[in-house]
């Protein structure tokens, strides 16, 4: 909860790392998350105040162990049982575990960016703390992955008559 600042009147929670995989000794740049009416499924502050509420959790870790009971511990909640409850939310939903992870986030995250945002890679970079520096070209990894569909087949990248019902902007059949 210490990393978390709460800002009522702006609608937003700043959230401030001590370190994190690629900076290990800090300086890390705050994360600002703002309301999101437009999209609420992808609210951080309104899902983050829900959970605080539903948990009643005031100080500690906000995301902790969770016995077999459903008791919540004061302990935080490893990567490892992190994982093992996405992957059962993925079977119950229908999905394949084995294809997903704990860096899905990341990869899903960094695509929603560009595809969907239409951000540009330095900014994607910036905001995930990845290096700009190309000779890794990490980034990569998580835009293109061997599980994604191309929206069109190749053969009709340049084939006007069939880009004609897909849309220029989010590259989706759709009328924006």
């Amino acid at each position: 909860m210490e990393h978390l600042d709460f800002q009522k009147e702006e609608e937003t929670i700043t959230m401030t790392l001590d370190f994190r995989k690629t900076a290990q000794t800090g300086g890390i740049e705050p994360y600002y998350h703002h309301v999101n009416v437009q999209r609420p499924w992808l609210c951080g502050v309104t899902n983050k105040l829900k959970w605080l509420r539903q948990s009643n959790i005031t100080t500690g870790f906000i995301y902790r162990k969770i016995n077999k009971t459903g008791d919540i511990s004061h302990l935080p909640l490893s990567p490892a049982q992190f994982s093992a409850m996405f992957k059962s939310n993925l079977e119950e939903v229908g999905l394949d575990s084995q294809l997903y992870d704990t860096h899905s986030f990341r990869r899903g995250g960094a695509q929603y960016f560009v595809r969907d945002l239409r951000w540009d890679i330095p900014k994607v970079c910036d905001w995930g703390g990845w290096s700009t520096e190309w000779s890794g070209s990490t980034i990569f990894r998580y835009l293109v992955g061997v599980i994604d569909v191309r929206p069109i087949s190749r053969k009709d990248y340049l084939d006007p008559s069939s880009r004609a019902s897909v849309c220029n902007t989010c590259g989706r059949s759709c009328n924006c």
